[in-house]
């Protein structure tokens, strides 16, 4: 199963987001720490309200009833890039064990180019702010093609099956 549902936010919700991460990934680059790291890209926000609201959204969509393991605001920088990958319960290369059966991305800019993210089946998502993916990310093998100009901002949920509804 691949979904891909348009407008979840609004373009000013997906901004409110954007200026959060845009402040977040700059303050850790001002303070000296890698841009490129793991922890100078994200901010997680898995006890925010707009989690609910996603989840809320999703089982509303497709029969799966889920529980949110982690989201996060994240920045790819120019050059950044993920390998095909699934998630897994083994360690990945960023220090997390995958234990989500399902996986969501909301693009919140498309002033990029590159960046797009792509399955190992051929599809290709086009950045629209507000758009929100779902699939199973323990199956679906996927990744991230390098960002070449300006930083790509999604926010990222990882869920758990908990039954069919």
């Amino acid at each position: 199963m691949f979904a891909i549902f348009d407008n979840c936010l609004t373009k000013k919700e997906c901004k409110i987001y954007l200026n959060r991460i845009e402040s977040w990934y700059g303050n850790c680059i001002t303070s000296k720490k890698n841009p490129m790291a793991w922890e100078s890209r994200i901010l997680n926000i898995s006890r925010e309200p707009i989690c609910e609201r996603i989840q809320k959204f999703i089982e509303t969509k497709v029969n799966v009833k889920t529980s949110l393991q982690s989201a996060e605001l994240q920045c790819w920088p120019i050059n950044s890039y993920s390998s095909p990958h699934v998630h897994n319960d083994e360690f990945q290369p960023n220090g997390r064990r995958d234990l989500s059966d399902y996986n969501s991305l909301l693009y919140l800019n498309d002033n990029f180019s590159g960046g797009e993210f792509f399955t190992e089946t051929g599809l290709t998502v086009k950045p629209t702010p507000g758009r929100l993916t779902f699939f199973d990310g323990s199956i679906v093998t996927h990744g991230v093609n390098k960002v070449l100009d300006h930083h790509r901002y999604t926010m990222i949920f990882w869920w758990k099956q908990t039954k069919f509804k």
